[in-house]
């Protein structure tokens, strides 16, 4: 696992430091944040409600991705934010909230972005709805480091990202008989995406924490009967299980993908096209799909692409030990992962 910040951290940091610099001016202050999804929410609600004025702009995937329920929340609230075809102009304001409404369906980032910006508006009452909505989890782990960090009077520190380290677990899967070790990985982790390790344990792997590392091991490989496993708090890791149930290869149901089309590609779309190109995906629907068990052999050499989307770098890469594997922008895993080209080198020549 890296030591290196991601390029999200990045993002986000830059533009804390733009919006400090911006407060109280009269001119408007242009605030890129890239293909940064989290920042994108996060920092429209915290800009509309410190006086200034902000264009929170970036890439035309991210412009496209869901928005609205937050923007129609904060302008009922009395902020002003609109829209355009450049981003969300914001004109930022002291303003004190009694109660605040957010629809979630579309995502548990808009909530966790009116708990971050509550502060600023007078602490008001966050009424989020509807109660099961995907990735609930992640909005729970918001609340709890808000709260431990009020607690402790004190900056948190936190762990590595589990979702990075499911693709150890896959590639371990493929290559049993042998050893990974990860660092800052805690058992008792407020991560949703900790259940891997959950996952992972049916299927022959064993997770051993001790002393800040995380050990990982496999004795051998085993026939894994049909899968079927419920996303709704864990929809990033849908690429990567995808790419692992069809090298492995095993039947794979995932349910709870209803977003998976709205994140920094069309995941589900481009899952279903491309992985069809080696196994048969049946019982397609809005939030499910099935990889059925390979039964045909992969072709000598495979050319994908990663859609300019850090999850399919790690999803496709499982593919460059069973077969010659070439993929466009890799460097787009900088945005979660910047050195995992380096490790992943260390395990394998040929990528």
């Amino acid at each position: 696992m890296t030591e290196a910040e991601s390029n999200d951290v990045i993002i986000v940091h830059r533009a804390l430091q733009q919006i400090e610099t911006g407060r109280n001016s009269n001119e408007c202050h242009v605030i890129d944040i890239e293909d940064c999804g989290a920042a994108f929410r996060f920092l429209c609600a915290i800009t509309a409600a410190l006086p200034g004025y902000w264009l929170i702009t970036g890439t035309p995937r991210l412009l496209n991705r869901p928005i609205a329920p937050l923007i129609n929340a904060l302008n009922k609230a009395g902020f002003s934010l609109q829209s355009t075809k450049n981003g969300i102009q914001i004109e930022g304001k002291n303003r004190q909230v009694e109660n605040l409404q957010i629809d979630c369906r579309e995502s548990s980032q808009f909530g966790s972005a009116l708990l971050l910006a509550a502060p600023l508006m007078g602490n008001p009452k966050i009424d989020i709805y509807p109660e099961d909505i995907s990735s609930a989890g992640y909005l729970s782990m918001t609340q709890k480091v808000i709260e431990q960090t009020i607690q402790e009077q004190k900056i948190v520190s936190t762990e590595r990202d589990w979702s990075a380290a499911l693709f150890w677990y896959a590639y371990l899967l493929l290559h049993p008989q042998n050893t990974i070790t990860l660092k800052d990985l805690t058992k008792s982790s407020l991560q949703p995406d900790s259940t891997i390790s959950k996952w992972f344990s049916q299927w022959g792997i064993k997770t051993l924490f001790h002393q800040g590392n995380t050990q990982l091991s496999c004795r051998q490989r085993i026939e894994i009967p049909p899968q079927q496993l419920n996303l709704t708090n864990n929809i990033d890791s849908a690429p990567i299980l995808s790419a692992l149930a069809t090298l492995y290869p095993f039947e794979l149901t995932l349910k709870g993908i209803e977003n998976l089309n709205k994140k920094e590609s069309k995941r589900k779309e481009i899952l279903i096209t491309t992985l069809s190109q080696f196994t048969h995906i049946k019982d397609i629907t809005e939030n499910s799909f099935t990889i059925c068990k390979r039964e045909k052999a992969l072709p000598n050499q495979v050319s994908l692409s990663s859609h300019n989307d850090h999850r399919f770098v790690l999803a496709w890469a499982l593919f460059s030990s069973f077969t010659q594997l070439q993929i466009d922008n890799k460097i787009c895993i900088a945005k979660s992962y910047p050195n995992f080209l380096e490790d992943y080198a260390k395990v394998e020549t040929n990528f």
